[in-house]
């Protein structure tokens, strides 16, 4: 079972189609009550034009050049270091923007998100399907850091600790844009 996480740098629909791809191409075809290619019959190849030409037969595109799943997985894990240091970056309660709150005794505490990366896990599974031929997933840990002082700005430089923990899985597909 897979959980979707809704990331502010990934759309809804990319979500959602990661989901279908994983969804409907994890399986065999023919589990899915589909018929096997050899029981389809052949396509009509030639369709009379007005005037009771033969149209011409279009040929499917040349498949695009054959990628091993160990390529794609080197290609995903050095996407996966700028997509987790960009994450870091652009947080909203990230370390240049953490948050600084008041507490009852006077004192102030300082929070601030990050992604462990030491806990970043990435893998490739091949699809099957031309338009996204490769489905990526992303595990890491994303923490949230407190610390405390006497003042906002002894809490900002105070030692920070962690207070709490998500263990977070993202999905990716590629496609002739890269990741998404």
């Amino acid at each position: 079972m897979y959980t979707l996480i809704l990331h502010p740098l990934h759309g809804t629909m990319t979500k959602i189609i990661v989901f279908c791809c994983l969804l409907l191409f994890s399986q065999p075809l023919t589990a899915m009550g589909q018929k096997d290619a050899a029981e389809t019959p052949p396509a009509k190849s030639q369709a009379k034009k007005k005037g009771g030409q033969a149209a011409k037969k279009v040929e499917a595109p040349a498949p695009a050049e054959a990628v091993s799943t160990d390529e794609v997985q080197e290609e995903f894990a050095a996407y996966v270091i700028t997509f987790v240091d960009k994450l870091n970056r652009v947080h909203d309660n990230s370390i240049t923007r953490m948050k600084v709150t008041k507490l009852d005794d006077g004192s102030y505490v300082a929070r601030y998100h990050a992604i462990d990366t030491s806990t970043i896990e990435s893998s490739v599974k091949p699809t099957g399907h031309p338009v996204t031929p490769f489905v990526g997933t992303l595990k890491y840990v994303e923490n949230v850091y407190e610390g405390k002082g006497a003042t906002a700005q002894a809490a900002q430089s105070a030692p920070f600790n962690v207070v709490d923990s998500t263990r977070v899985t993202e999905l990716f597909a590629r496609s002739k844009k890269g990741w998404e």
